[in-house]
C-alpha cells in the first residue's frame, strides 16, 4: 500500500541556508555595524532565517515521512531499511526487494527507467494504443 502524497524522497532539501546566516552575522559582527547599518543585509538575513525555519519544517516532514512509510512497509529513500521493498517515488512500483542488497546509482536509476517505461506501455495499451485483438464475436464493421 502506497501513502498518499508526496514521497519522503522529494521532501528532503539542504541547509545551506543556515551556513549563509552564520556567515553573514560573522561578518556583520566582525565589521560591527549591526543590524542599523546595512538595512539590506538585515533583509536578507530575514530571509535566511525564514528560509532556515523552512528548511526545519521540511527536515521534520521528512523524518515523519520516514517513519509513515517504514510502517506501510516500503521506502522511497535510496538506501533506507534494506529489510524493506523500495519503490520508485512517482509510480509507487517496487524496484528494490526487501532483502536485496542496495542499488548503486546507476542501477537505481535504470530499474526505475524499466518500471516508468512500462508503466507507460501499460497505461497506452489500456487507452487503446496497443495492438489487441478485437474481442470475439466482435464485428468488423
Amino acid at each position: 500500500m502506497r501513502l498518499p502524497g508526496a514521497p519522503a524522497d522529494a521532501l528532503w532539501g539542504t541547509g545551506i541556508g543556515l551556513v549563509l546566516l552564520a556567515a553573514l552575522s560573522t561578518g556583520m559582527l566582525a565589521r560591527g555595524s549591526g543590524y542599523s547599518g546595512s538595512p539590506l543585509l538585515t533583509g536578507v538575513m530575514v530571509a535566511i532565517l525564514l528560509d532556515a525555519g523552512f528548511l526545519i519544517w521540511v527536515a521534520i516532514s521528512v523524518q515523519v515521512r520516514k517513519r509513515r512509510e517504514a510502517r506501510a512497509g516500503y521506502v522511497t529513500v535510496m538506501n533506507e531499511r534494506p529489510d524493506l521493498d523500495q519503490v520508485d517515488p512517482r509510480t509507487g512500483r517496487v524496484i528494490r526487494r526487501g532483502g536485496e542488497p542496495f542499488l548503486t546509482r546507476e542501477e537505481h536509476l535504470r530499474r526505475i527507467g524499466l518500471v516508468r517505461e512500462a508503466l507507460e506501455a501499460q497505461q497506452s495499451d489500456s487507452a487503446g494504443g496497443g495492438l489487441e485483438p478485437p474481442p470475439r464475436g466482435a464485428s468488423a464493421g
